[in-house]
């Protein structure tokens, strides 16, 4: 789906856990304590006794990762929305409740914020022959934006977005190298070494040790810098 990239919008990252990215003049907003965004942890169903990893129930993220949908098709999303395909009547009802849910976050979200929303995640990959029964919820919801096909959008790149502004609208290349790739797994290796170095080297008890912890830090950088480089020339 083709759109212009809106300078206020916000992002839903629908997996394990949700995430979301809320952008106000084309920038990243962080809030006051860098904890903008929080919608995850909005009570969106008192009643539930489905708890969330912060010690709450019915909290956005524990009602609406797409864990929930999983666990109803072997763990499987793709397999869910196939077996939604079909009308299976015991995958219907869950995907009834979970998109009531989702209507009224996004409902709640519109009425606050004013801004497009993009489903993005592995939920933005799937749902986009189904995403019409949640724009009839959203628009039942709805009282001053009937029309919410007008600002919720699928996420354009469906597989392994590596950046976010490449998720939204396709506007700029998905990243320098696939996620699973050598230069990947070696800068992955170099930022461990960069974190093991910097919580041992405030810990070491001599001089000498925090000098060896200082030097495996700069190793890390290096290598880093040096994979990036490489991957660049190369590509």
């Amino acid at each position: 789906m083709a759109y212009n990239r809106p300078r206020q919008y916000d992002l839903f990252e629908f997996e394990q856990h949700n995430r979301q990215f809320l952008f106000l003049d084309g920038k990243l907003y962080t809030g006051d304590n860098i904890r903008a965004g929080e919608l995850g942890h909005v009570i969106i169903d008192p009643h539930s006794r489905r708890r969330c990893y912060c010690g709450q129930c019915g909290c956005f993220d524990a009602i609406c990762n797409v864990a929930v949908l999983e666990s109803c098709a072997g763990g499987s999303l793709s397999r869910f929305f196939e077996q939604l395909a079909a009308e299976e009547k015991d995958i219907k009802k869950v995907w009834n409740t979970y998109t009531n849910h989702l209507a009224l976050a996004i409902h709640n979200l519109k009425m606050m914020l004013d801004c497009t929303i993009i489903i993005g995640g592995y939920l933005g990959a799937e749902i986009g022959p189904f995403i019409d029964d949640l724009y009839r919820k959203i628009d039942k919801l709805s009282v001053f934006t009937p029309y919410s096909k007008a600002y919720v959008y699928p996420c354009k790149y469906k597989r392994e977005a590596k950046t976010i502004q490449h998720t939204i609208d396709g506007s700029c290349a998905p990243g320098l190298f696939p996620l699973v790739s050598i230069p990947t797994i070696v800068g992955c290796v170099g930022a461990l070494l960069i974190i093991i170095a910097a919580i041992a080297t405030p810990i070491a008890k001599t001089q000498r040790a925090r000098e060896i912890w200082f030097y495996v830090m700069s190793g890390g950088a290096v290598l880093k810098i040096v994979t990036m480089e490489i991957a660049r020339s190369i590509l």
